[in-house]
């Protein structure tokens, strides 16, 4: 297939390399692909990007140096050679169609729902026009990047994977369909959605970050009692161990834990616990306490966050099942 330069385009954040099975350009959804950006196109990105944040002259290196990485070892990244120009990897969601820009908003939202992929800036020029490109970028959400990304770079995406671009052309598809049905009720799940989205706007070293997460299984999930019958405390844990149970791949709590072998139900009752802690301005502590096996707000932070994007993600192929269990 010829590759057509689009100058109009959405460079990806945290991406630094694709899985050798994907073949450029790829078709995620409709007009939207995949590609490796142009010499002309990585001009343009460094150059705004470098302009409007100094932070992205730091990491230039993962996008235009070789690295290997170990995340068993202390220093997870070893550099290797310098890339010639033609194989660094900027890349960038491009479309055949202009007339799709109004759409991209909810490609943003489903990249994000798959290891937190961040759509960048926008960008648009033609050839005459490359001196002054159209940029357009959210500064809260490039900072929240850059913030996270010096911290530990590991717990962001490193590898797009074939099965992390079908999924989010799945997603698309069927967050379109949910937005056309008439049924009021699906913009619950709409609006779930589109809140963990904005989440990528907190800053990834506050506690409040963790506290979005939670409010957004609450309401997507739990009815309020008003202390009358089944509590939140009880309802969350139940009803998200039966989704795990659903999921085409039940969360790892390897990932996480030193005891993957205790019942998930546990950890989303500390999970709880430790949101109301925060929420109520209590001084947390882990050692010694019943929320010890969380380790730490970081740590609980990425659990619940692994959570919440394959509940929302199951939420577009079962969207029935979710409305019920919210009312039961």
């Amino acid at each position: 297939m010829e590759t057509v330069e689009i100058n109009d385009f959405i460079f990806l954040l945290n991406a630094y390399r694709i899985s050798s099975d994907i073949k450029l350009p790829f078709l995620i959804t409709e007009n939207y692909y995949l590609e490796r950006a142009s010499e002309k196109q990585v001009h343009v990105i460094k150059e705004k990007l470098i302009e409007h944040t100094a932070y992205f002259k730091q990491y230039i290196a993962f996008h235009e140096i070789s690295f290997t990485l170990n995340q068993y070892n202390e220093n997870p990244f070893r550099f290797g050679k310098e890339l010639d120009n033609q194989n660094w990897n900027y890349y960038i969601i491009a479309s055949r169609n202009i007339k799709d820009l109004d759409q991209r908003f909810d490609l943003r939202v489903c990249c994000h729902l798959y290891n937190n992929l961040l759509m960048g800036p926008e960008f648009s020029f033609t050839s005459s026009e490359i001196s002054n490109p159209f940029f357009d970028f959210d500064p809260l959400v490039l900072a929240s990047y850059y913030e996270f990304l010096s911290l530990d770079i590991m717990k962001y995406n490193i590898e797009i994977t074939l099965s992390m671009l079908q999924g989010i052309g799945d997603s698309y598809k069927r967050l379109k369909d949910l937005m056309s049905n008439s049924r009021e009720s699906y913009q619950l799940i709409k609006m779930a959605i589109y809140n963990y989205y904005n989440t990528s706007k907190t800053p990834n070293q506050s506690q409040y970050k963790f506290l979005e997460f939670m409010s957004i299984f609450e309401f997507l999930l739990t009815e309020d009692t008003n202390g009358r019958g089944n509590p939140i405390s009880r309802q969350l844990p139940a009803k998200i161990h039966l989704l795990n149970n659903r999921f085409s791949q039940s969360i790892d709590l390897k990932k996480y834990f030193d005891n993957p072998e205790t019942p998930i139900k546990t950890f989303i009752e500390k999970l709880y616990s430790l949101r109301s802690d925060i929420a109520h301005g209590n001084i947390i502590k882990f050692k010694d306490s019943k929320i010890e096996s969380l380790k730490n707000v970081y740590t609980a932070k990425l659990f619940a966050n692994d959570l919440l994007s394959k509940t929302l993600i199951h939420s577009l192929i079962e969207p029935k099942l979710i409305l019920d269990l919210k009312k039961c």
